[in-house]
């Protein structure tokens, strides 16, 4: 076997790192990589890394080859903080080490600074939810039991003034006051976390949807799994109202025959598409508040919400939402 030059072994290394890694590559993946081309590359016996956060450990290891002495330990870091530990075994005389994990470091760091906001972002999205989760909770158990209670009492008031024919007008004005007042903190309630979203789950509440936006002159087919992984609970929210939103513009704009929502799954994320073989999006049109409104809600969770033109049909609009994927 006719071994790389070490400036070579480096370069080939790289470029190879460089092509392979992906905008959603796992940083698992990435340092894995990064050791296996140490390895391949540079004739070390064996390479191991480990990313770190502010001195500590960011949860990352990776491991190739085998262990043997000596070792040799390489801090990666980039812009003055230390970002991870790398470490290779037996490494032969002017292998390249420091330039490899030279023009390593800045890619560990942004890796680890990615899923660090991944995290903090993954932190707000439980927080909105546990916030709205106590907001229905208090709305349906607080202000909507006395508002029904006042209703009652004011019914009953009502029936009680017979020969107050005025009296008894007031107090059923101020009784359907109350019941719209309740039929209004409902509707709150239900945005909050939609009905069928608790009883049939998200598979089931995508099926229901596309069911009841079926029959009004467009087709509106479902190619959903049957059962779908549990997702945190303010993606499931938000991968409905998208869905519900892109069903009523295909409906109301696309002029189509034919409406399609689909949903497929990766370990790590959640790809909604609503198609219509209508007439397609004019190209400068703005975009208007329901369109406004699908992005809003992929963003708060940390999604993406783009329109495409259909590439399959010759007219046509493709609506897809990528969501975060992760199980609860």
């Amino acid at each position: 076997m006719v071994k790389e030059r070490p400036e070579r072994g480096v370069q080939a290394a790289l470029r190879l790192l460089a092509a392979r890694i992906r905008d959603d590559v796992r940083p698992a993946e990435a340092v894995t990589l990064a050791c296996e081309l140490a390895v391949a590359h540079l004739g070390v016996a064996g390479a191991a890394l480990r990313t770190l956060r502010r001195g500590a450990a960011a949860g990352c290891r990776a491991r190739a080859g085998e262990p043997a002495a000596p070792a040799v330990r390489r801090p990666l870091v980039h812009q003055g903080e230390v970002y991870g530990v790398f470490s290779f075994y037996a490494p032969p005389r002017g292998c390249g080490l420091d330039t490899y994990v030279d023009q390593l470091a800045p890619m560990v760091a942004a890796l680890v600074l990615r899923e660090e906001l991944r995290r903090r972002g993954d932190q707000v999205v439980a927080a909105r939810e546990a916030e709205r989760h106590r907001l229905r909770r208090d709305l349906h158990d607080g202000l909507g039991g006395n508002l029904a209670s006042i209703r009652l009492r004011l019914e009953t008031a009502a029936d009680l003034l017979v020969h107050e024919p005025r009296g008894r007008r007031l107090v059923a004005d101020a009784a359907r006051t109350a019941a719209g007042i309740n039929a209004e903190i409902r509707s709150v309630i239900d945005d909050l976390r939609p009905p069928d979203l608790a009883e049939a789950g998200l598979a089931g509440a995508l099926v229901r949807l596309a069911a009841r936006h079926d029959g009004s002159g467009t087709e509106v087919r479902a190619r959903v799994p049957r059962r779908l992984r549990a997702l945190h609970p303010a993606v499931e929210v938000a991968a409905y109202r998208i869905a519900a939103e892109g069903l009523t513009n295909a409906l109301r704009h696309a002029a189509a025959r034919t409406v399609q929502l689909g949903v497929w799954t990766s370990a790590t994320a959640l790809r909604l598409d609503i198609a219509d073989d209508g007439q397609g999006r004019p190209p400068r049109r703005p975009l208007g508040l329901g369109i406004a409104s699908m992005a809003r809600r992929a963003e708060e969770v940390g999604g993406t919400l783009r329109i495409l033109p259909r590439t399959d049909l010759p007219h046509g609009t493709l609506v897809r939402a990528l969501l975060p994927g992760g199980t609860v």
